[in-house]
């Protein structure tokens, strides 16, 4: 689906003086919200029309034109998934965060400010049906959707009308709700030359006449009782690439107490590149034949070691089929912060050592082209200029992920630690413009004025983890 044509619906919808219901929609949901006073003090229908403008005249030059989606329908069911482009989603956040700008110079209490931001969410998921129903006219009258047929494919609506009709303008199939007594929701069923047979959603039968005044439903989901509109019919949700920190956590060598992370937990793809049920079974399996080996007598830190070097290939496999081999395309390249990247490494250390592997070669072939892919662009690799500030980066990075870890360890009671650890930092500006890890931290234990006690202490885990 293309980007551009469903921008245009969005500024048509917004902007159309026929057909108001998407502005009466926004402005209900103003008038439904803790804060109704907006419609007069602040409209936001101007805004969302001035931002469908800029959305339209912008989207012919965004990256991405073309996005990909699924979309199934089984007769009365329908299915429709898909991405948002990068410059779609901050323009929605921006859209979101003008429209509630003028509360939130008003709030003075922790309840306003959290009514507010719960009212930008809503005003967000609105955004985005707005967004969907382009989506769902784009295939429609792009002759792909049932090819042929293009005439006959209904049109699905992503909100209640807010205008009266008359019953004989809706097509079979339709939902409505008549205008005089809105509680209950009717289904048109068969269209007679003189009556409109239609049924409620207890089943049962009814005709009634063309010229009855109704408002016609929405075509999301239901609720179990049928009637209103399922809470999750509509969502969206940042999606990726999801691969756990470690395989297995040793909790107590002692009690031979292990904490694992079984099926998606563990590992799951992009849900729009393949089965996420692929890695899960995959883990599962280890996880079972971990357990098989206990029974067989199989000593601890050797099962521990087999499920490590398994699940992490099986988790590389997970990344890779999704990413085309690992470097990623114009959808869907790897891609993680600093701070995540760095409690990777940090974990799989840890349990390299848990498992007693050799913790010079935490990454494997396939693991290192993933971070590199993820931290440096194609064609960067070359550049010194972008290197070197890539390596000063990630030393700050791996220097706060140190302090980090330090102030978490309770076994360390000395007062000002973290200052005196700073110090030493910020002292060794020239030897944090080597690459030598080794040479560095080896300085910077030289220099620290403390104990022999706490630079043990400092030295393993900490100091053997950051180098």
């Amino acid at each position: 689906v293309r980007s551009a044509p469903v921008a245009d619906f969005m500024l048509n919808a917004i902007t159309n003086k026929k057909d108001k219901n998407w502005q009466t929609h926004f402005n209900k949901i103003v008038e439904d919200s803790a804060f109704p006073d907006l419609i007069d003090f602040d409209p936001i229908v101007p805004k969302i029309r001035r931002a469908c403008q800029d959305l339209a005249k912008r989207a012919p030059t965004f990256r991405r034109q073309t996005l990909q989606t699924r979309f199934f329908e089984t007769g009365d069911n329908y299915y429709l998934g898909m991405e948002h482009t990068r410059e779609y989603d901050a323009w929605k956040n921006a859209l979101a965060s003008e429209l509630v700008a003028p509360l939130s110079l008003k709030a003075k209490s922790g309840k306003i400010v959290k009514d507010i931001e719960r009212f930008r969410g809503i005003l967000m998921h609105h955004i985005d049906r707005l967004w969907y129903d382009g989506v769902l006219e784009v295939i429609r009258t792009g002759d792909v959707y049932n090819p042929g047929a293009r005439r006959r494919v209904p049109r699905l609506y992503l909100i209640n009308s807010y205008t009266d009709m008359k019953l004989g303008s809706l097509p079979v199939g339709e939902s409505f709700r008549l205008s005089a007594e809105p509680k209950e929701k009717y289904e048109v069923m068969i269209n007679q030359s003189s009556k409109i047979v239609v049924r409620n959603v207890e089943g049962y039968i009814f005709k009634m006449s063309k010229s009855t005044q109704v408002k016609r439903e929405g075509n999301l989901t239901r609720s179990p009782d049928g009637n209103t509109e399922s809470k999750v019919s509509l969502a969206t949700f940042p999606v990726g690439h999801y691969v756990n920190h470690r395989t297995m956590r040793h909790n107590s060598a002692e009690k031979g107490y292990a904490f694992a992370f079984a099926g998606d937990e563990q590992a799951t793809p992009h849900f729009m590149r393949y089965s996420g049920l692929t890695g899960a079974c995959i883990n599962a399996y280890f996880f079972n034949t971990f357990i098989k080996q206990a029974v067989d007598g199989m000593p601890f830190i050797d099962r521990f070691r087999q499920y490590s070097v398994e699940t992490n290939w099986s988790n590389g496999e997970v990344v890779q089929r999704g990413t085309t081999a690992n470097f990623g395309d114009g959808f869907l390249r790897p891609g993680f912060s600093y701070s995540d990247g760095l409690d990777y490494m940090h974990s799989k250390i840890i349990e390299y050592r848990e498992s007693d592997q050799d913790v010079d070669n935490v990454l494997s072939r396939d693991w290192s082209i993933k971070m590199a892919s993820s931290m440096v662009p194609r064609g960067m690799e070359l550049n010194e200029a972008f290197i070197s500030t890539l390596y000063k980066k990630l030393q700050a990075a791996v220097f706060e992920k140190f302090i980090t870890e330090v102030n978490n360890d309770k076994s360390f009671t000395m007062e000002g630690l973290e200052n005196l650890l700073r110090d030493r930092y910020e002292a060794m500006a020239k030897q944090r413009e080597s690459s030598d890890s080794d040479a560095f931290w080896n300085d910077f234990t030289d220099g620290l004025k403390v104990d022999d006690k706490i630079t043990i202490m400092l030295g393993d885990p900490h100091i053997f983890i950051a180098r």
